[in-house]
């Protein structure tokens, strides 16, 4: 799957056409680097998932570098994410309700130090249990907006415990040698990689002439 970031009401469809053929409860999204994008993909998934196919969504903002979920979507930033995977608050604290009927979101939380250790692999399997596709779940989706790859901590190493991985790509600014090596290191995880979105991309000659 790749897509640009325009028409993401059809990279939701074929998530969607996916999840009919294998399991897919829970997705995350990450970049190469900051400021690619990734954010606003998440969140225009998480919407589309709701607004076109009407699933329940769980978006989570578990971005340490630049929490902006709670901002965009006009809700609380605290308690979130962080405090839950430190035992501090419970799961039922921590998910808001939002503007949009079906989604809901669960903030980043409150900062602070060692953040990194928090995803480790076994705290993420012990603290998220949704993540494994059970009858009757609260939510269709989980959609996470991930850290970059250059970030607090190395999202190679716990991108397995998640059905999918979409990455997200801008156009004209993350060199393609980057991208393999990013790509080699989630497969070398286990991760599955269902493919990227292409951001922020420029069109030189009319959009209709491009295959």
């Amino acid at each position: 799957m790749i897509a640009d970031c325009a028409p993401l009401a059809a990279v939701a469809a074929s998530l969607i056409r996916l999840r009919q053929k294998q399991a897919l409860t829970s997705l995350i999204v990450t970049s190469c680097n900051a400021g690619e994008g990734k954010t606003t993909v998440a969140l225009q998934i998480a919407r589309a998932a709701v607004l076109e196919s009407e699933l329940r969504v769980l978006l989570i903002d578990c971005n340490p570098a630049n929490p902006r979920l709670a901002d965009l979507l006009n809700c609380d930033p605290v308690p979130g994410f962080a405090d839950f995977l430190d035992g501090r608050v419970a799961e039922d604290v921590i998910i808001r309700a939002t503007a949009v009927r079906g989604l809901d979101l669960m903030p980043f939380g409150s900062p602070g130090p060692g953040r990194a250790s928090r995803y480790e692999p076994g705290r993420l399997r012990s603290k998220l249990p949704w993540l494994s596709a059970t009858e009757g779940a609260a939510y269709d989706l989980i959609v996470l907006d991930g850290p970059s790859s250059v970030g607090e901590f190395d999202l190679t190493a716990s991108a397995s415990l998640f059905d999918g991985v979409v990455l997200v790509i801008e156009c004209e600014r993350t060199r393609w040698e980057v991208v393999r090596n990013y790509q080699d290191r989630l497969r070398d995880g286990n991760a599955n990689l269902l493919g990227a979105v292409m951001n922020k991309r420029r069109y030189y000659i009319p959009k209709g002439l491009y295959v």
